[in-house]
């Protein structure tokens, strides 16, 4: 679902104006490419048609929105956070920490990933 909403992000950023698309040429090769890296990388079946590396392809979208995050710059400003993206899981809380559709809770809420998990788990006091 991060995937689908990044898209959705991108697609009404599109929609609205506030990003132009590439020449249908520039389009068609970078199709063309991604295809064919694809190929290269996983098995061929009717059950796998659909395949990205999520990392690489949440942070290309991100940044066309404008909402990827500069780690260099969180390292420098904001340690702790920067530390936490850089290292701790890639979750979708790190698109909404600047830019087009900015959560305030979203640096609270990288901040406190690893005890969300680990709280419900917990069986003992």
């Amino acid at each position: 679902m991060p995937i689908s909403e990044m898209q959705a992000r991108w697609a009404t950023r599109v929609f609205k104006g506030c990003i132009k698309l590439p020449p249908s040429a520039a389009i068609l090769k970078d199709i063309q490419c991604k295809q064919e890296a694809m190929a290269q990388r996983y098995v061929t079946s009717q059950r796998h048609t659909i395949q990205v590396d999520y990392i690489s392809y949440m942070d290309e979208i991100a940044e066309l929105v404008g909402v990827q995050p500069n780690i260099s710059r969180m390292l420098l400003t904001d340690p702790r956070l920067g530390m936490n993206v850089l290292f701790g899981p890639c979750t979708p809380y790190q698109y909404r920490l600047r830019g087009p559709g900015k959560w305030a809770g979203a640096r609270q809420a990288i901040l406190t990933q690893w005890e969300r998990v680990a709280q419900p788990l917990q069986t003992r006091p």
